[in-house]
Formats: structure tokens, sequence, C-alpha cells
């Protein structure tokens, strides 16, 4: 789900179902959730279900085959809120628990549906063994609509599938976003869950350069960065506009 959609969802939830998220995401407890949303268990059960369908969160399986797939939708669920709304979790949500790590590992794609994916099969083979191996950056070029992000996606998911050790991250440029390092490295230090930055920080390419690169070197991501040329100086388009 891409962020526009996510906040468009988000702003209009109805009242009860947006404060049972919000005490999701502040990590309290379901006797708590339900004083102060003034619900039954039960409603508070059908008001989780209500939000994965909201946010389109897939199980794996179906809820009347697995009792147990609302546990597994839970994490992507807060998963899903951290990526674009990361200043909503509390230090208390426990979304890194060993019981949910590898749910909160699972891509939460986008555009890519393997169950309606077709063609592309040459490239996909040309390129898998690529990033399956020492392949650690890779370009797709083309005109708008033609499919980049979702090629991009099903190549994360299917070497998610084959090795899941690491944490797929999702960052768009958006139309008019400052190009400065600074802005974007502190919207993607966010997505990879380090939010603390005092403002000398933020305006310190030098250590948010530093700092970017010990995250990154302390687990392994997999970062797709989507319109990356609105990054780009349009009269040498092929440098940045911030050199950092």
């Amino acid at each position: 789900m891409r962020r526009e959609k996510f906040l468009e969802v988000f702003d209009n939830l109805p009242t009860k179902r947006k404060q049972v998220l919000l005490g999701i995401l502040r990590g309290d407890t379901r006797e708590k959730i339900m004083a102060e949303v003034g619900v039954s268990p039960d409603a508070l059960t059908q008001h989780r279900r209500q939000l994965y369908k909201d946010f389109k969160i897939e199980g794996l399986q179906n809820e009347a085959d697995d009792p147990r797939s609302g546990e597994r939708k839970l994490p992507l669920l807060i998963a899903l809120c951290a990526q674009y709304q990361p200043d909503l979790i509390s230090p208390n949500t426990d979304r890194l628990s060993p019981s949910c790590s590898e749910s909160l590992l699972f891509p939460n794609f986008s555009t890519y549906n393997p169950q309606t994916w077709v063609g592309r099969e040459s490239i996909v083979e040309e390129l898998l063994p690529k990033l399956q191996g020492q392949t650690r950056l890779l370009w797709i070029k083309g005109i708008s609509g033609i499919g980049k992000t979702t090629l991009g996606e099903c190549l994360a998911s299917k070497t998610w599938e084959k090795e899941r050790s690491f944490q797929w991250i999702y960052l768009e440029i958006l139309e008019g976003q400052s190009p400065d390092f600074a802005s974007v490295a502190a919207e993607l230090l966010a997505k990879l869950g380090d939010r603390e930055l005092d403002p000398q920080e933020r305006n310190n390419p030098d250590r948010l350069s530093k700092r970017l690169l010990q995250k990154l070197q302390s687990h392994s991501y997999w970062i797709q960065i989507d319109s990356l040329e609105r990054l780009l100086n349009p009269e040498q388009p092929t440098e940045f506009v911030d050199a950092y």
C-alpha cells in the first residue's frame, strides 16, 4: 500500500476503530483498549479484523482455515503503520518479538501480487541469480506506468521466499519533496526504526551519513527506492542535486 492510500484509509477510519488501532500501536493490552474504547472482546476482535481489511493486510491463509492467521496479520499491520507513521509506534509495541519476527519480515508490497503476475520471465531469471549473489545495486529504468515498481517487488518477493534473511523497506521520493540528502536520510532512518534524531544531527549530513551506514551494516536490508530521478539535477541528470 502506497503512502497516499495509507493516509487516506487512516484519516477515514471510524472513531472507535482508529482508537483501537492507536491502542495497538501504543502497545496497550487488550483489557486496556477495551476499557478506553468501550468495546467488548468480540467487538475488539471485529475491529481488528476490519483493520486488516481496511489496510489490505493479507494473511498466508484464510481466517476461516486458520484461527491464528490474525496473529500473523497483526505484526504486518504494525509494520505498515511504522513505515508511514512511525511517530505513532511506542517502544512498548511488541512488533519484534520472536513469535512475530518472521511475519514482520514478510514484505508488505504495494503492487506485486503473485496470483496476478504474468510475463517478464526472462528478465526475472536473469536478475534473480545476481540479486541472490553479490549484486548490491540495481537500477530499473523506464517510462511511467511500465511496471518498474512491481518488477522490483517481484524480485524481492522471489528472493525472500528463498532466503528470509533481510527486511524489505520501501521509500518513495514524492513530487515536490526536498532533494537534499539530510531529509531523505532522516526518512530512511525512520523506516529502518531509527527515529531518535536530534536537530543538530538532522542538519548535519556527515553525522547522518555515518549513522545511516552504521544502521545498514547492522542488518540485511532490501531497500527499494521509487522515483529516485526526483533527487537528480535537472540540468545535469547524471548528478544528484545534493553531493551527499
